[in-house]
């Protein structure tokens, strides 16, 4: 419809619209009139010589100013320029599309006009170092994307901290030498990202009683003159980077009630005079480096209801001055390195303890029978240590008790039967001890249980039928003991949330339950090496979920071709050692995230489905001893990924495709078919493969075996049953040629090369003068850089010699993998170091251009100077003998990859502990894109490029590929990097970002939680609709199904982690976070969950 305005009502709107704001962005000639008159009431200066009536149209080219595309002013710098006046005649109102406003050093005075506050695109402003006196103006404060606000160096007073706003987006705040009184700038708490925070020689006081500097990236030590901060009730100083020794005087506080430390670098040792903090009552000390015994004083906070000492070294035994804290009521101290025996003592006075958490320690003896006097503890944790003797019947007592676990110690004997009377225990773990005896009928009584592991240990008997009626059971692991007898025929109908069993290495027998997996929830399902008999339970089929599955070594048998479906998570299968028949299923090349596929020694036929060409991930395919026929698939060349391959004892017929030669093949057996034709002469390509490792005996193969070491050098066995065969191997007869064709050849061979051989002869000679006196000088160039080269390190130093001694001249023995990018060897050095060694193949280094060697050399230069606790710094590198060698530290428990897709599964990547390694590798990359001048982008982030130290802290490792970002140079780049976790606009643009390992972070980061590649889920979501609410539908579909499913804190932390990787890789780059956003929040967001093992 349209609205006709009447004369009256127009005029009106006229002058309504006359009165808005014309626009934000004003025109040059707006700006040089308010320059003008600006300069007009200053004392008259040579800089602004350039600002002139005459000389508007040139504006960007005024002194001070600089320019955006459309000509406006978008920064005002004039530093230094002995400006003498005031800003009172500054007009604003034409610049409010400045971002950058900087007027330090100069000589002006008076007041800061209110008017600033209305520049709200304001990023940096510094007016350090004037004569401006008056208060602070508040509207500074409306400027929220400022990051930068200098006032330092000036007369100003103290403004009315409460009209305040916070400012999120503050980093580096300066108030320093003003003449600032009264009470700390309140505001400044809730600015959660500053990092630089200067009041030096202000004139504050007033009695503060609250300090928190949570959440933020300070470093260094703090300054024992906190401790004049006398009226403080709260100090916290948690998740930053402070480093160095604790205040000794920390205890002369003596109002302090709550002090958090926890997440920083702190070291040595808690001051003595803690034990004059009288009124504590909450002390977290959590995730630092102390290293000292607990001090007794401790005991002295007999206040004390929370105490976290956990994720340190602290050694030695629990002082028995700690039987004082008679209201402690949250205990962690694991994670640490404490010794010796629990006082029964301890339990006799910590009665009103809710949780207790020693794991991951080094006590020993025997669990006090005085632990039943804990009736209010609802979690124990006492796993990972030395505990030996029964469990005490006295823990039946522990009515409220919601989590136990005792695992991963030496306990003996039964499982007491008063255990089994916790109705309210949701999670019994007693893996790995020696517990003897049988599982009662009692356990039906234990109706909240959810999860229970009693695997590895020396349990036998049959499971009661009361088992099946645990309806909220979710996890059952009973594999490694002497388990006998049929499982209960209803067990799993009653619980449908069942996602985890594991019978795996008993001796149970009869058929699955056929409502086993009725739920559908099944992630993982191992029931290996028992005697189980019968068919598969017909809902497998439907279990969408499934990851890993082992059935191998039983007596399985029936149809498999439709006993599974499509399975999108599926990454292991294992069905070898039964009795199966039928064939492969073609819905199997749908299961894509395949990694481990074993059908081996069953009565399996028909012929390999061309479609298991699909599954890229494969790493083991193994179909040996069935009955399968036809020929070998040249789709199973694209298996790219693939390390074992045994096709044995089949009928497959038909020539080996010469598709087959993959490069990453370790371990080749194709023996007992019908095979005809040749090995392709392709294979000798196969650098993976070993001598021992590749079997094509008793077939009908011909001609002569691939030049290479691997076949030549293979057994005799290796070969046996193909008469045709030949070659410069043991056990074959050396190849010929006829003797009619091989005269032929000659007389051909005489006539057209002797002509040639003379053209060429000549030239090699030239040539080689050529050539010889070019590689004398470089070789002796390089005999002089072998033996003068350094590497250095923290404690010594090391030559190359050294290096080449140690490893045998770079022996095979000593190579602890291959990879595109070079092979890297395990070094020990004669001063007991070990190093790893990368050895980066390239052509002659005479060949390598200069510019291209130097720049490389540049960067690792630059690398080195790396200091990062969760980064391997290299220690060196030398470009020598057409190599270049990088040398790293080196990390025993290895790469993330090998924990997270182990054979022997995911055993110790426990939600907190994948939450704590996303945390180091968050701020190993924040450090190097935001605290590395010029930035390193690392380009290669990935599971495998993350290795593990003995309590899983990461390091980033693999800098092959990282590369600077020079501002001044291009960052166009060739594509590097893994395919899978390579930012999308890298492959399209090559245009080299910060953003791209933001990305990188968020791919690995998803297959951290997920326990698999996020492939599918990255092709299938849309990032227009990407909301926390969708992050949290995904939740139960995407998550690591091998472990139990995260609850309460846990899981809100699980899901900002989840949340957090989809905002990483968005599609667009700039909609990503810096990765230092990404660190500060992980640190603050994920620290909760991270509290329950504290």
């Amino acid at each position: 419809m349209t609205v006709i305005l009447k004369p009256p009502l127009l005029l009106l709107h006229i002058l309504l619209l006359s009165l808005l704001p014309i626009n934000s962005t004003s025109s040059p000639a707006t700006q040089a009139e308010a320059l003008i008159k600006w300069k007009n009431s200053l004392v008259p200066s040579s800089f602004l010589s350039s600002w002139s009536t005459t000389n508007i149209t040139n504006l960007c080219k005024w002194n001070g100013m600089v320019c955006d595309i459309t000509g406006t002013v978008s920064e005002i710098i004039i530093s230094g320029a002995n400006l003498n006046g005031t800003l009172a005649q500054f007009n604003f109102t034409p610049f409010l599309n400045v971002t950058r406003f900087d007027l330090s050093n100069n000589l002006l005075s008076g007041p800061i006009p209110s008017e600033i506050g209305q520049l709200t695109k304001l990023q940096y402003v510094s007016f350090y170092n004037n004569y401006l006196i008056g208060t602070i103006p508040y509207q500074l404060s409306n400027l929220q994307k400022l990051w930068n606000l200098d006032l330092g160096s000036n007369y100003l007073v103290t403004p009315d901290w409460s009209k305040f706003l916070s400012m999120p987006l503050l980093t580096r705040l300066s108030f320093a030498h003003n003449y600032l009184t009264s009470g700390f700038p309140g505001f400044i708490l809730d600015c959660q990202n500053l990092t630089h925070l200067d009041l030096t020689q202000n004139h504050l006081h007033g009695t503060l009683e609250y300090l928190s500097l949570t959440k933020n990236v300070f470093r260094g030590a703090v300054s024992p003159k906190i401790t004049k901060l006398s009226k403080l009730i709260d100090l916290h100083l948690g998740q930053n980077e402070f480093s160095g020794l604790i205040p000794e005087d920390i205890g002369s506080m003596s109002n302090l009630r709550i002090i958090e430390l926890y997440n920083n670098l702190f070291e040595g040792r808690i001051p003595s005079s803690i034990g004059w903090l009288t009124e504590l009552w909450h002390l977290d000390v959590r995730w630092n480096a102390l290293n000292s015994t607990i001090p007794s004083e401790l005991g002295l906070c007999t206040n004390l209801t929370y105490l976290a000492l956990s994720s340190n070294s602290f050694t030695g035994e629990l002082p028995l001055s700690l039987t004082n804290l008679l209201k402690i009521t949250d205990l962690g101290l694991s994670e640490n390195k404490l010794s010796g025996e629990i006082s029964p003592y301890f339990f006799s006075n910590w009665t009103e303890l809710t949780s207790l958490q020693l794991q991951n320690n080094l006590f020993t003896g025997k669990i006090p029978l005085e632990i039943g006097l804990l009736t209010k503890l609802q979690l124990l944790f006492l796993f990972n240590n030395m505990f030996t003797g029964s469990i005490p019947s006295e823990v039946g007592n522990l009515k409220d008790l919601t989590e136990l676990d005792l695992s991963i110690n030496r306990l003996s004997g039964p499982i007491p039967l008063a255990l089994w009377n916790l109705t309210n225990l949701q999670i019994l773990q007693l893996f790995s001890n020696n517990v003897t005896g049988t599982i009662p009928p009692a356990i039906g009584n234990m109706s909240s249980l959810q999860i229970i592991d009693l695997s590895t240990n020396q349990l036998y008997g049959e499971l009661p039928d009361t088992i099946s009626g645990l309806s909220n059971l979710q996890k059952i692991s009973l594999f490694t003991n002497n388990f006998s007898g049929n499982i209960p025929s209803d067990f799993g109908k009653f619980s449908p949330s069942l996602s985890s069993v594991s019978f795996s290495n008993n001796s149970f027998s009869g058929e699955l339950p056929p409502e086993l997996c009725s739920g559908f929830l099944l992630q993982l399902f191992t029931v290996n090496s028992n005697n189980f008999t019968g068919p598969l339970p017909e809902c497998l089929r439907n279990c969408s979920l499934l990851e890993r599955v082992r059935f191998d070594g039983n007596n399985f048998n029936g149809n498999i071709t439709n006993a599974f479906g499509v399975h999108p998570n599926l990454y292991f299968i294992s069905l070898n050692d039964n009795q199966f028949m039928g064939k492969i299923s073609l819905e199997w090349a749908e299961c894509a995230s395949l990694i481990i596929f074993q059908m081996g020694r069953n009565r399996i036929s028909g012929k390999i489905p061309a479609e298991l060409g699909k599954l890229i991930q494969l790493h083991n395919l193994s179909l040996g001893c069935n009955e399968l026929s036809g020929e070998i698939p040249q789709t199973l060349g694209r298996l790219i990924e693939l390390k074992e391959l045994d096709l044995s004892q089949n009928k497959l017929t038909g020539n080996i495709p010469k598709e087959l030669g993959i490069t990453a093949l370790e371990s080749l057996n194709v023996s007992h078919n019908q095979l005809l034709g040749e090995i392709p002469a392709s294979f000798y390509t196969m650098v993976n493969l070993s001598s021992s490792s590749i079997d094509f005996s008793y077939n009908k193969l011909t001609g002569q075996i691939p030049v290479s070491k691997v076949f030549e050098e293979a057994p005799a066995e290796a070969y046996v049953g193909n008469s045709g065969l030949c070659g410069n191997a043991e056990g074959l007869p050396t190849c010929y040629i006829d003797s009619k064709r091989k005269k032929h050849s000659n007389m051909l061979l005489f006539v057209v090369l002797i002509p040639v051989c003379g053209l060429l002869l000549l030239a090699i000679i030239v040539a080689g003068i050529i050539i010889f006196y070019r590689k004398t000088k470089f070789l002796s160039v390089e005999r002089r850089r072998l033996g003068e080269s350094l590497i250095w390190e923290g404690e010594g130093k090391f030559t190359f010699k050294d290096i080449v001694k140690a490893s045998e001249d770079f022996n095979e023995k000593y190579c602890i993998g291959k990879g595109g990018f070079g092979t890297v060897y395990r070094v020990a050095l004669p001063n007991s170091q070990i190093v790893a060694v990368k050895r980066l193949n390239m052509s002659d280094s005479s060949e390598i251009p200069s510019a291209n060697r130097h720049s490389f050399e540049n960067e690792i230069r630059v690398l080195t100077e790396v200091r990062h606790r969760n980064i391997i710094k290299p220690y060196g590198f030398l470009s020598i003998r057409g190599c270049m060698y990088l040398v790293y530290d080196y990390v025993e428990r290895g790469s993330l990859g090998n924990a997270l897709y182990g054979l022997e599964g995911k055993v110790e990547l426990n939600w907190n502990t994948r939450v704590k390694i996303l945390q180091g590798v968050a701020h190993a990359v924040a450090y190097l894109h935001h605290d590395c001048s010029p930035p390193i982008v690392h380009r290669d982030i990935t599971v495998n490029n993350i290795l593990l130290e003995h309590e899983f802290e990461p390091r980033l490792s693999d800098f092959g590929v990282a590369r600077l970002l020079n501002p001044d140079t291009s960052n166009w780049t060739p594509i590097a990097g893994s395919y899978g976790y390579m930012a999308p606009e890298l492959a399209l643009t090559m245009r080299l970002t910060d953003k791209c390992d933001v990305y990188s972070f968020g791919v690995m980061a998803l297959e951290l939680m997920m326990g698999r590649h996020p492939r599918e889920l990255l092709s299938s979501l849309s990032f227009n609709s990407r909301t926390l609410d969708t992050a949290e539908f995904l939740l139960k579909d995407v998550l690591d199904q091998g472990l139990p499913p995260p609850t309460g804190q846990i899981a809100e932390a699980v899901e900002f982690v989840v949340t957090i990787a989809l905002a990483c890789v968005h599609d667009t780059p700039k909609e990503r976070p810096t990765m230092r956003f990404v660190a500060q929040e992980l640190s603050a967001q994920t620290q909760i969950c991270l509290s329950n093992q504290f």
